[in-house]
């Protein structure tokens, strides 16, 4: 633990020296992990390192870690820089999760399998930048509090992307689960999801808007078989609005869709939403919105009937 505390420390010394003196040294660049590589190594594609965070502090500021095989590897790394992970193996965050921080600018990760099998509660920690994730899975985040990826931004300008991934078994009883977005301060984000596949976990995708304002879009999703609800949006003074196009919320043991707190919104769109333990439900003057072209039936209990919107 010292180790890695050591390390982390001396990333950050290396990342702010390179941002004080623009040295060509640390020019963004590729750097190499491979599970039998070697921290003592350079990290190029002949001597790859062991550790994520050492190629990190090997590629620069914009760089990217490339692995050459599935590991597994480790990511005990928090970020206020760019950087792209580029990565077909397994990786263990540590049990908090690895941090994305308010500074950072462009964090991109593709083909990484996210996993919290050694006791993991989350994957990552969002709190500023605008983060991609990229044909990327996320499973077994079982620790409280069981958030696979928490997008909790404390600045204006953060977003989140989510594009080809899939999110499994994460969440504990009642609580956390695939994607949880709360935002702070007042700011207003924004998050994409598309292509994506949320099934088995506690709550599938949830947006809380207690303390900034949530805009989401979910598109060509499907979201299926979490204990307790599909899609959860709540606001009460900031919006929290969630717009499902071309996607299914089905076979939930809560609520297909559930929107409660008068600034709670979620538009539906050529959208599924069947075979739920309750398909509509809506509290505290939540709002379900529907362009009349969805399929909504075989619920076990059929809940709200959705504002009709016609379209133009």
């Amino acid at each position: 633990m010292k180790k890695l505390i050591s390390l982390v420390a001396g990333l950050a010394a290396a990342t702010l020296l390179c941002v004080a003196s623009v040295s060509p040294s640390c020019a963004a660049t590729t750097a190499f992990v491979s599970g039998g590589g070697s921290d003592a190594n350079s990290c190029t594609l002949s001597a790859p390192c062991r550790n994520i965070a050492v190629a990190l502090g090997a590629a620069g500021i914009g760089g990217t870690v490339s692995c050459l095989d599935a590991g597994p590897y480790t990511l005990a790394y928090s970020s206020n820089v760019s950087y792209k992970l580029d990565c077909r193996g397994v990786v263990y965050p540590p049990a908090g999760g690895f941090a994305v921080q308010p500074s950072a600018s462009v964090v991109m990760f593709r083909d990484v399998i996210f996993d919290g099998a050694t006791g993991g509660s989350g994957a990552a920690q969002i709190t500023g930048g605008r983060v991609v994730f990229e044909n990327c899975t996320f499973q077994n985040f079982a620790a409280s509090p069981g958030q696979a990826v928490l997008f909790a931004p404390t600045v204006a300008g953060a977003h989140l992307t989510i594009t080809d991934s899939v999110f499994a078994n994460n969440g504990i009883s009642g609580s956390g689960g695939g994607i949880v977005i709360q935002p702070s301060g007042g700011v207003t984000t924004g998050v994409v999801i598309e292509r994506t596949q949320v099934t088995g976990n506690s709550y599938g995708i949830y947006a809380d808007s207690t303390s900034g304002t949530a805009l989401v879009d979910i598109r060509y999703s499907t979201i299926s078989n979490n204990t307790a609800d599909g899609i959860f949006a709540v606001g009460s003074i900031f919006a929290a609005s969630i717009v499902v196009e071309h996607s299914a919320s089905v076979r939930n043991g809560g609520n297909g869709i559930n929107a409660q707190g008068g600034s709670a919104y979620v538009s539906l769109n050529d959208s599924t939403v069947a075979w739920n333990a309750t398909g509509l439900n809506t509290g505290l003057g939540g709002t379900i919105l529907s362009y009349k072209n969805n399929v909504i039936g075989g619920n076990l209990h059929s809940g709200v009937t959705p504002v009709g919107v016609s379209q133009q």
